[in-house]
């Protein structure tokens, strides 16, 4: 009777604690829906909180999902608020509403001098957030390189050696002679220093001023458009330590296709034959030079290109430290970086320490002190890709005399003509320098004012440079020569070097007054500015030559006391260049539907004459969101947002450089005697009416959004004007000078932008977003020098320096190709000369002669006909893969991107199968007549440069990330790890027969451009 009655019990106990486990699978029916509209969301996910467990919903935006008893539902939806709800037992279907996110509009961008809402801008800015973003995983050896592609209308070029900084341009070329740079701005400080000095993981955000109206607020100094770079700061809450490391390796993006050792004998031959050789003279042993031939004979064959590039070891660590509390925060990092170019000895290294603390002193008081210093090494002298690629494959990397095996020999063909590639790195070179940072600022909020706020600025930097030189009289021997390598005293005398240091010191400082404040439905923000900056640069080098005197060079740089007397010098210089501006700016928006914002501003600067010193700049803008109309909103369903955007804006460019408006001075000497007598004289004209170049611009745009902010982007629109350009304007002779610089001129620009985002798929597990960018730029010389030589009425062109009235900038203005003259061309011969294996060009003028007057025409542009660019981003659960393509077109009807490539299109360019190799491509020879290549004897009389298109397609960016899950690492102390594969400029598509497409260098003209290949991994404490 007991046993039944525990078994009894037993059996209850059971029943009671399966129950929830079958509650547990209960089916919970719900509804999601657009709380505005009523309409279904298709698509969004439904989870159970804190687990995997989830749907999404269906066409009718209905989903089943099996939920316990009290538990909560998270549903997501984008372009929505996240939303959580309770379930209980009573619930029979779930009705859940969904309100639309703002949160892409309510995005706080850098305007300059402050921040905005995205919804409430009125000027053209391009905004990207580096931080977390798939772009960080990339070998971004500079921050240009996670900015490429990014924004739209923003040229960024790409880099051929190590450490360097690509090319940047906004909105096309405004200037012609004065600088197109942009202003940089770093956390609200005008940044004077090197793109390579900012450590590309410290970088939260960077916005792009790209119309005037935005950069107006820069005055005098955004012309060129405005760069405002935002670094991360400390969060609240617990330390964290982040550390990441990176290593790759650079390879050259293009390799150029040389002549087999078979090939450069065949190119020999055939040389010799066109020259009308004999036979005799066609033996090797006549065609090749003695070391050449024993080099031959011995099977000693060298691939210059091979010896002097190869692949590139980059190394980048770095670590951070950051947090704070509800009143202060904290960063502090440090970046090691040492990258390998592919060239010889090209390298460069940088270390750099950053730290950034800001405190909420009292309820009306904060702080803030940035500090950093950053140190760089560039020493060595790269291989000389010239001689690379030219010498010949039979020769000797290293002399032939006994005992001297390892001695480099300076001739590898056995002549003086061609020189070993590797010779110039055996010099001693140093580049170095050093960058101490401070800035600091104080913002005040008024307690008896609401909205008002003061805030101070300052910033002091010392940068100091270090570079020298010393070739030593083994640089100057004669390898062929034995006596040379034992004893090298004769070339004491052409022993020189110098030792060169360069300071710059910078202040800056200003007081910002603001007033921000919404009455109802107006919203107002008032801005004041007074601003200074200083800046003082010196240098000094002391340089020597021949220490024949002295015996020797041991000692280097380290004694150029050493030198002779005569051949000593000492330069010495300093340079004072010091700014000022005041600004006023207000913001006014009207219901969130109507904006309006206005600047002026007054700059003064000491570069200037006294007259000219102060100059002022404006601009005014205004928006209306149609999206929040009440009509809008009644009966345009698929757009989620719009907003139409009109400015004009007046910005200048300084143009010229402290002392520019004075006289110059040049020194010489002449021979009185036999002494030598030193000279100054007057090198150029003083003009002090100099004055900035003015840029003023239109801007037209719109922003947009539709499917629920599943698509959204803008288009722009621009007109810009510049004039007062500085040009040399020519001058009476009888002045004593040819010409004086001057304020003359006018370029206009125009161009068109588009930025596409889109969300394609978005699940639980899987996401799919895509980025598109188009951008094209337009201009044209609307005057130059205002001369009319030739009495027709029209301003003359300035044909030598390649400038046209009505034409863009970069017209390539040549003779016209017309293929190569073939044996039966017998017509053509007899007119315009020439024979068979000849450049053949169109007779323009139908003259009879081939000449520089008639026959020349703009061929084309170097200008690029567009860019587009296309980014995804692809997640599946822990993995993240992201790609982009960068698409730089040439072509149409003015015939753009294009530039001169004489290289491989003329045999001769370098002494091509005399002293030197050449590419492995047909040329006109009788048996092989090309049509495209002259022969290989041909002279190039008419000095015709080959001009050709560079258009390309590339795979610019490529990476993949792998985020380990957490539940893995929360018995560690890891809070996140991520492994990651990456590259730059992975594929390149092109029919450019030269570098890097994207350079536009000929082989032989420049170094190679990289591709970047890197592992690396990111850990969280």
């Amino acid at each position: 009777m007991e046993y039944n009655k525990y078994r009894y019990l037993l059996c209850l106990a059971w029943i009671l604690s399966v129950m929830p486990m079958f509650a547990q699978n209960m089916g919970v029916k719900g509804y999601v829906y657009d709380k505005i509209t009523g309409e279904p969301l298709i698509g969004a996910t439904v989870l159970q909180k804190g687990t995997q467990n989830g749907v999404v919903t269906d066409v009718d935006g209905n989903f089943v999902l099996a939920l316990p008893v009290n538990g909560t539902l998270v549903v997501n939806y984008i372009g929505y608020e996240s939303k959580e709800v309770k379930v209980t037992s009573a619930v029979k279907k779930l009705k859940i509403a969904m309100e639309e996110n703002s949160l892409v509009l309510d995005e706080v961008v850098a305007i300059g001098y402050g921040s905005a809402k995205k919804k409430d801008l009125t000027g053209s800015i391009a905004s990207v957030r580096l931080e977390d973003s798939p772009r960080m995983t990339l070998p971004n050896m500079n921050v240009l390189d996670a900015l490429k592609g990014q924004l739209p209308g923003f040229d960024i070029g790409t880099v051929t050696n190590a450490g360097g900084n690509p090319s940047i341009n906004i909105r096309g070329q405004n200037s012609i002679k004065a600088s197109n740079d942009p202003l940089l701005v770093v956390d609200g400080v005008v940044f004077v220093g090197s793109w390579n000095e900012l450590n590309p993981s410290d970088i939260a955000s960077v916005d792009v001023l790209k119309d005037a109206s935005s950069a107006a607020v820069y005055g005098s100094r955004a012309a060129n458009g405005v760069i405002l770079v935002t670094t991360k700061r400390g969060k609240s809450g617990k330390p964290t330590v982040r550390f990441g490391a990176t290593v790759g390796f650079q390879t050259p993006t293009v390799k150029p296709d040389m002549l087999s050792p078979e090939g450069y004998l065949r190119l020999k031959k055939d040389l010799n034959i066109s020259n009308g050789a004999s036979d005799a003279d066609l033996t090797l042993e006549n065609m090749l030079t003695p070391y050449e031939y024993s080099a031959y004979q011995e099977g000693n064959i060298i691939d210059w290109y091979d010896e002097c590039v190869d692949m590139g070891l980059s190394q980048d660590y770095q670590v951070s430290v950051s947090g704070g509390t509800e009143k202060t925060n904290y960063y502090i990092s440090g970046q090691y970086l040492d990258q390998k170019g592919v060239m010889y000895n090209d390298k460069f290294k940088k270390f750099s320490v950053t730290s950034k603390v800001e405190s909420q002193v009292t309820d009306w008081l904060k702080i803030g002190l940035n500090l950093s210093v950053i140190s760089k090494n560039a020493d060595g002298v790269a291989a000389d890709m010239r001689n690379a690629i030219n010498n010949t494959p039979y020769g000797y990397k290293y002399v032939r005399f006994e005992g001297f095996e390892n001695q480099m020999e300076r001739s590898p063909q056995g002549h003086t003509t061609t020189i070993n590639p590797l010779w110039q790195t055996t010099q001693f070179n140093e580049d170095q320098n050093q960058n101490y940072r401070s800035s600091a600022f104080a913002r005040v909020e008024l307690p008896w004012v609401k909205g008002l706020s003061y805030t101070f600025n300052y910033s002091l930097n010392r940068w100091e440079g270090h570079s020298a030189n010393f070739q030593d009289e083994r640089y100057f021997m004669n390898t062929l020569d034995e006596s040379d390598l034992y004893d090298q005293t004769k070339y004491l005398v052409d022993a020189n070097g110098y030792k060169n240091h360069s300071t710059r010191t910078d202040w800056f400082l200003n007081h910002l007054i603001n007033y921000n404040r919404i009455f109802g439905n107006h919203s107002i923000d008032v801005t004041l500015l007074a601003e200074r900056q200083r800046q003082t640069t010196t240098s000094s080098k002391l340089s020597a030559k021949d220490f024949a005197a002295a015996g020797t060079t041991v000692l280097g740089i380290h004694a150029l006391e050493l030198g002779n007397p005569e051949k000593r010098g000492v330069e010495s210089g300093k340079s004072v260049l010091s700014q000022l501006a005041y600004m006023a700016r207000m913001n006014y928006a009207y219901k969130q539907r109507y904006h309006l914002s206005a600047s002026i501003r007054r700059d003064g600067y000491s570069g200037f004459a006294e007259g000219n010193k102060y100059g002022n700049f404006f601009s005014a803008a205004g928006a209306w969101t149609i999206s929040n109309e009440d009509f809008f909103k009644d009966n345009v369903k698929l757009i989620n947002y719009l907003k139409l955007r009109l400015s004009y804006g007046q910005n200048g460019n300084p143009s010229v450089g402290p002392y520019s408006t004075f006289s110059k001075m040049g020194s010489g000497f002449y021979l009185f005697g036999d002494q030598t007598v030193n000279t100054s004289a007057a090198s150029g004209l003083a003009n002090k009416a100099l004055a900035w170049e003015r840029t003023g611009a239109w801007n037209v745009g719109f922003d947009f959004s539709i499917l629920n902010d599943r698509l959204r982007g803008n288009v722009d629109y621009y007109n810009s004007k510049t004039v007062d350009l500085l040009l040399n304007r020519a001058i009476p002779i009888m002045n004593g000078f040819q010409n004086v610089s001057d304020n003359i001129g006018e370029v206009k620009n125009w161009g068109l932008e588009f930025s596409l985002n889109s969300v394609n798929i978005e699940t639980k597990d899987f996401s799919w977003s895509t980025g598109l960018n188009f951008w094209m730029n337009r201009n044209k010389i609307a005057s130059l020098y205002g001369l009319d030589g030739n009495g027709d009425g029209k301003e003359d062109d300035d044909i030598a320096n390649g400038l046209f009235i009505g034409k863009s900038l970069g017209a390539v203005y040549t003779f016209v190709f017309d293929g190569i003259i073939q044996e039966d061309d017998l017509e053509y011969m007899a007119i315009y000369g020439g024979v068979p294996g000849d450049v053949k060009f169109k007779d323009l003028n139908n003259d009879g002669v081939i000449e520089a007057n008639g026959d020349r025409k703009i061929v084309g542009y170097t200008k690029p006909n567009f860019t587009m660019t296309m980014s995804n981003t692809f997640t599946y659960k822990n993995f993240e893969l992201y790609f982009l393509l960068n698409w730089i077109a040439g072509g149409g009807k003015d015939n753009y991107y294009i530039a001169n490539n004489i290289y491989a299109n003329y045999v001769g360019t370098f002494g091509g199968g005399g002293t030197a190799n050449w590419l492995d491509k047909e040329y006109w020879m009788p048996e092989h007549p090309s049509n495209k290549v002259p022969r290989p004897n041909y002279k190039n009389p008419y000095n015709y440069q080959f001009p050709q298109r560079h258009d390309f397609l590339r795979l610019q960016d490529l990476s993949l990330a792998y985020n380990f899950d957490k539940e893995l690492l929360k018995k560690t102390p890891i809070q996140s790890l991520k492994l990651y594969m990456a590259a730059k400029n992975l594929l390149t598509f092109t029919g450019w027969e030269g570098q890097d497409p994207e350079t536009g260098q000929a082989y032989a003209h420049g170094d190679p451009a990289m591709r970047n290949i890197s592992v690396g991994v990111e850990v969280v404490f």
